[in-house]
Formats: C-alpha cells, structure tokens, sequence
C-alpha cells in the first residue's frame, strides 16, 4: 500500500529489490522509503514475507534539498519552525490513511487517545 493505494508489484529477490521497483513505478527515492508488514519494519536485505500487504511510507515530502544543511555534532542540530510544520503536516497527511480497524487495534494497546 502507497498512500493508501493498493498496488500490485511482482518481486523476487530481497527487499531492496522491492524498493528498486517501488522507485522506477512511483519514483519515490529508495532513501526516502520504509517498508513495513504487520507493523514490523521489513530490512533490505531480507525477503519479502509472503501472503502479507506490504505498506510502503514515503518520507520524500520531508526531503528539501534546497535548504538541506550537514550539521555532524548530533549536539549542535535543531529544527526551524518550517520544518516542524511540514513533520506536522506530513504526519497528518500521513494519520488519514489508517482505518477503524487501526484505530480499534491500538486502543487494545493502550497507544491511542491518551494525552
């Protein structure tokens, strides 16, 4: 699932050779790319588990070149009110692809509508 599509890819190999594929149909960057099934982080050098939908979340619309600065002291780093409104925006975009089911499943786990 791709923003809450369903799309139908047929892959042998690892999951980096999903996410390949994912990159040449949707042209979302590998980087900028999470696979996940059941709720679990899939790595790129396993296989793809079968009979399960696999969701792909694409971090690009966070990505801005243009204003991208390498800062390597992990002390020194920060976020500027931009960048925190599109993390909201992203995750608010992101929020409206989950279902009821969602919704019910974490309430069972205590992870929903607590403040």
């Amino acid at each position: 699932m791709i923003h809450g599509k369903l799309v139908t890819i047929e892959t042998t190999g690892s999951n980096k050779k999903l996410k390949e594929e994912i990159q040449l149909r949707r042209d979302i960057p590998i980087s900028c790319q999470l696979l996940s099934c059941g709720g679990q982080q899939l790595l790129d050098e396993a296989a793809p588990p079968s009979g399960c939908t696999i969701l792909v979340t694409d971090f690009s619309p966070l990505r801005h070149k243009k204003d991208r600065t390498e800062i390597p002291k992990t002390e020194e780093r920060g976020i500027t009110l931009k960048q925190l409104q599109d993390l909201i925006s992203f995750m608010d975009a992101e929020s409206k692809a989950w279902s009821v089911e969602n919704e019910t499943r974490l309430e069972s786990f205590g992870m929903f509508g607590q403040c």
